[in-house]
């Protein structure tokens, strides 16, 4: 699979409605500005940050295309935006019942001297590996430290509690954390088991190559993965899963601590 976007076919062929963007359930969801959550606000800068490094080229689209608009440029002053962040609390009280689905702080952003991240997306591919693993997601360009490989799309919806499977692995396997869109109510869960892209594809690592990360963008939440370290091109991109993962819960977009950013 080597032509532009080879991961549409494979998609559809399993049954998996291709999402360029996620979709709300109920749509009501989708309409709510998360720029007015406390969530957002304690952590303004960081998201604000991140929405200008990386925002670009979302709102540009395509693997291969490049950067429309401004604010692309690599950040400056990262480690003293983490630190006046710091300063305050950077998770949401958890609901009842939902201790494994904790919102996760903002993700971290690279330091001072790190490269500037690539001028587009790169291109992706999908293989098959055979075994339990099954498909595999994989860069065929090389990508540096804090570049952005893509956004995670799905459903997002009030989050389930997952369920085994009769043909083995759980209802959750594709659903991720999802940050709430407002002050109070359930929380979320975006799941790209029957509708996505290619990024569901990514397999779990302990010791990952690209890390999950968040920030708002015209009012939604936007969830994308970004380059941990150097990947070569044809590298594999993986990613951590989170604890709650392997009990049947959603994988966690919990990054762990702002102070030691991973990249390197």
């Amino acid at each position: 699979m080597t032509s532009s976007e080879p991961y549409r076919e494979l998609l559809i062929g399993l049954g998996v409605e291709v999402l360029e963007a996620n979709r709300y359930e109920p749509a009501v969801l989708g309409r709510r500005d998360v720029r007015r959550t406390p969530y957002y606000r304690r952590n303004r800068k960081e998201f604000d940050e991140l929405a200008r490094r990386y925002g670009p080229m979302l709102s540009g689209g395509a693997a291969g295309g490049r950067r429309s608009g401004g604010g692309g440029s690599a950040v400056s002053g990262g480690n003293t935006d983490r630190a006046d962040a710091a300063e305050t609390p950077r998770t949401e009280p958890p609901s009842a019942g939902a201790a494994s689905r904790e919102t996760p702080p903002p993700g971290r952003i690279p330091s001072e001297g790190t490269a500037a991240p690539t001028e587009r997306l790169p291109r992706l591919d999908v293989r098959r590996l055979g075994g339990a693993l099954g498909y595999g997601l994989f860069t065929l360009d090389a990508l540096s430290p804090g570049d952005l490989i893509g956004e995670y799309t799905g459903v997002v919806r009030p989050a389930r509690r997952g369920r085994a499977l009769a043909a083995g692995g759980f209802s959750s396997d594709y659903a991720w954390d999802f940050p709430k869109v407002r002050c109070l109510g359930r929380r979320l869960e975006l799941d790209a088991r029957c509708a996505g892209g290619p990024l569901r594809f990514a397999n779990h690592a302990e010791d990952p190559s690209a890390q999950p990360d968040h920030f708002p963008l015209e009012g939604r939440w936007r969830v994308v993965f970004v380059a941990r370290r150097t990947i070569p091109a044809g590298g594999e991109i993986t990613v951590n899963y989170g604890e709650a993962y392997w009990s049947g819960g959603m994988r966690e977009l919990d990054l762990g601590s702002l102070e030691s950013p991973d990249y390197s």
